[in-house]
């Protein structure tokens, strides 16, 4: 059985979430300690990224989808999992 979740979380991550490419991540100073936080989310909510809405909005709060990201704009992504 196939189940969907989505969930909000920082719109630059999506090339990283949809296409596994991590360079953009190289333009900023804190990138490496950015994509280990992103490796530590995906490996508590697994799934595989299928989808990124257009729509990109700003969470002044940060997500609770995501605890102690800063806020900023954010994405809504789709995660599938096999069960």
């Amino acid at each position: 059985m196939i189940k969907t979740f989505a969930v909000n979380l920082p719109a630059h991550w999506a090339s990283y979430l949809i296409n596994n490419d991590p360079s953009s991540f190289a333009l900023y100073d804190d990138g490496d300690a950015e994509l280990e936080r992103i490796d530590q989310w995906c490996e508590k909510n697994s799934g595989y990224c299928v989808d990124v809405s257009e729509d990109v909005f700003f969470m002044p709060f940060g997500s609770l989808d995501c605890p102690g990201e800063l806020p900023g704009d954010y994405a809504t992504y789709t995660f599938q999992v096999i069960k």
